[in-house]
């Protein structure tokens, strides 16, 4: 699969080049909160008032890509949580209206395939949309879909990306739960891409995506061999690991030990500039796609070893050391 354009909303400002130019911008009290452009230029206010955070999100990144677009073959997205905070919005006029009349709206755009409904309906699409709810592999099986579809339907051409967003309840339940432990901080964002087997004009190409659930260190080793091997490669091959670094927890010790495996390789982070949410391996994919096309990141992104160019990148993420994912991109 070739991404041929791409966009990205994050607690960064990666609309534009200030990213990659290196001026980072710092967690506020625990929490990255995304740098949101003005929806008022994209949607209309009567639709704008009634829209959660998700979808804001979600359409501020994949509708410019639908305008450029006209053509698409159908919308493939991932999110863990969908719009939660309209979902506790809705939860608690349960209780205040004791069950009674209640506004449909929190109710609508709470579910999960909000993001890719308002993206079909804003942007007229009546073709495949689908919507993988996967906890933290919710971007990797959207992936994953789309490289099956591609292998099936090989001329067409499809948006792919992610959402995921900050809310203060899931925040409170979560940190009670101990995910925010050790200086792990909350993020939230949304990546968006342009797929199809199109090699002309191409930003990057992604070679393959995998998964794993509650694995074994060992299990991961296989898997890795696997991947590697079916696509004809050799660790030695790999330029940089995008790893997902969050804080020292013992959570990192799995990006610990991937990074063991490849003893010559560059290891860049991400999670230390957009924070920690189920999705947030779409954001290392545009990250890496980023470091492909333009041939460098900001010197925050860097963990271990020197910059170099990189042609063939691995990025490995998990969630809550649960949710394992694997994607593997290339310089066209």
């Amino acid at each position: 699969m070739y991404i041929h354009q791409m966009t990205c909303i994050s607690p960064q400002q990666s609309q534009d080049d200030s990213f990659i130019q290196g001026k980072i911008l710092s967690a506020n009290e625990g929490k990255f909160l995304a740098v949101e452009p003005n929806y008022m230029e994209l949607i209309p206010l009567g639709l704008l008032r009634r829209m959660g955070k998700v979808v804001k999100l979600g359409i501020g990144a994949g509708l410019p890509l639908l305008k450029d677009h006209p053509n698409l073959d159908g919308i493939i997205l991932g999110t863990a949580n969908g719009g939660l905070g309209d979902c506790f919005k809705f939860l608690n006029q349960i209780i205040q209206y004791e069950e009674g009349t209640l506004t449909p709206t929190s109710f609508v755009q709470s579910t999960a395939n909000a993001v890719a409904g308002n993206l079909a309906l804003m942007g007229k699409r009546t073709g495949y949309n689908s919507t993988h709810v996967s906890g933290g592999l919710s971007f990797e099986s959207a992936l994953a879909g789309a490289q099956m579809l591609l292998e099936e339907h090989t001329d067409n051409t499809y948006l792919v990306g992610a959402a995921d967003e900050f809310d203060e309840s899931n925040f409170n339940i979560n940190r009670l739960l101990g995910l925010y432990n050790n200086g792990v901080i909350a993020g939230e964002g949304s990546a968006m891409f342009i797929l199809n087997n199109q090699s002309k004009n191409a930003i990057a190409k992604i070679l393959d995506v995998d998964q794993i659930t509650y694995p074994s260190r060992e299990d991961i080793h296989q898997k890795l061999n696997y991947l590697l091997s079916k696509n004809n490669l050799k660790k030695e091959d790999i330029d940089a690991l995008v790893l997902g670094y969050t804080s020292p927890s013992a959570s990192d010790e799995w990006y610990d030990d991937m990074a063991t495996q490849f003893s010559e390789t560059s290891v860049y982070q991400f999670k230390n500039l957009v924070g920690e949410y189920p999705t947030s391996s779409a954001f290392a994919c545009w990250m890496s796609a980023q470091l492909l096309e333009t041939g460098q990141l900001p010197a925050d992104c860097l963990k271990k070893g020197v910059p170099r160019k990189a042609n063939r990148i691995l990025i490995y993420n998990h969630y809550r050391g649960d949710q394992h994912g694997f994607i593997l991109i290339e310089r066209v």
